[in-house]
């Protein structure tokens, strides 16, 4: 994994407006806030622990206002982000009183190389934050994005071929990988082989992709997206949530079906902040044995090309795991999300919950 870090990545999707108001809508019993300082900006999650008592999470923030306050003196940042993490510590004490128990941040990993905090522990020693202790985490903290910006500048006054009739908006794959090339070079060889030998059996027409965001085409996502779910023993999210994101313009969608029809490989994303960010799919066994997973991502760079976006986001990374070794494949820049860390407004009540929770797994087992 190259770790060379961006100096400029986007802030992560989940910290925009967009992104914002389509959970806000599909989470009606939760709240959200968006806070400012002077060079930072947040949008803070509310969620319910129990009974009356909530809790606060900023999720992969703050981030920075304007990329021209990258070149900042850290203290001058360091103050900054404390008279934030004040403000909302002020404002979650005005509206819920002692019923708001902690603050959990992931911080926002370009903030965190500015400020060099390497890890949970540094944060709140680096930022003087009292009451803090490191819990679990709620979202993933590492992903791996593919900077794909010299790629779309080469080809902005050029198109991706879209077929007979341009609203079909059909990607032809091998266009796409052959107009793609420095993408693939830097690829490892394994990646590189098994791209080339999924994308023969398209073009002999063994393997028919689609990206147009249609009923049918959302059907077969949740077939066999719920069908992996269930034979990899993994969570996710409900239909209706996944129909209703799926209907968001910053949504976007890629399916492969064989000769036949039959889908086997599927992948479900959004579009924001400048970013192509893969949240999830499924595989058939079919799909794995013709290698459909690298047939997925070659249309995924297409669409990035299409669309103009100029980072490839592959979703969470795991060392060691199955998806995280695949992922490294790519050979893209690892984003690292300092946390979890807790600040505790509400000590008794904070370790009240745990330790039930604690008690709650050990029943269970």
């Amino acid at each position: 994994m190259n770790n060379t870090p961006i100096k400029f990545f986007p802030p992560y999707f989940i910290q925009s407006h967009d992104w914002m108001s389509f959970w806000k809508r599909t989470n009606k019993n939760h709240q959200f806030y968006h806070y400012q300082s002077q060079y930072f900006s947040t949008f803070v999650f509310e969620y319910k622990l129990f009974r009356s008592f909530k809790f606060w999470y900023i999720s992969k923030g703050p981030i920075f206002k304007d990329i021209k306050f990258h070149d900042l003196d850290q203290n001058v940042l360091k103050k900054d982000l404390n008279d934030l993490i004040r403000l909302i510590k002020k404002n979650g004490a005005a509206i819920h009183g002692k019923k708001l128990v902690f603050l959990k941040i992931d911080l926002d990993d370009v903030l965190a190389k500015k400020l060099e905090i390497q890890n949970a522990e540094d944060l709140p020693r680096k930022l003087q934050l009292k009451n803090v202790i490191s819990k679990r985490k709620i979202q993933y903290l590492k992903s791996t994005t593919s900077d794909l910006t010299e790629i779309i500048e080469n080809y902005k006054d050029k198109e991706i071929k879209i077929g007979e009739e341009k609203q079909e908006k059909k990607l032809d794959l091998t266009e796409v990988y052959e107009k793609t090339t420095p993408f693939w070079s830097a690829c490892n060889e394994k990646i590189r082989r098994y791209s080339r030998k999924t994308l023969k059996l398209y073009q002999a027409g063994f393997w028919q992709v689609s990206t147009e965001k249609t009923a049918g085409n959302f059907e077969d996502f949740y077939k066999i997206h719920s069908e992996t779910a269930k034979r990899q023993n993994f969570s996710t999210q409900g239909k209706e949530y996944l129909k209703a994101m799926f209907t968001e313009e910053f949504s976007r969608i890629i399916v492969i079906r064989d000769e036949s029809g039959v889908p086997h490989s599927v992948w479900l994303g959004v579009n924001l902040n400048d970013q192509l960010v893969y949240l999830c799919g499924g595989n058939t066994d079919l799909s794995f044995e013709k290698w459909a997973q690298y047939l997925l991502h070659i249309a995924a760079i297409g669409i990035c090309v299409r669309d103009k976006i100029n980072f490839y986001d592959m979703g969470g990374y795991e060392e060691k795991s199955g998806y995280g070794q695949f992922k490294e494949g790519y050979k893209g820049l690892l984003r690292q999300f300092i946390g979890p860390i807790d600040i505790v407004f509400s000590p008794v009540v904070y370790f009240f919950y745990n330790n039930l929770m604690k008690l709650r797994r050990v029943l269970r087992k």
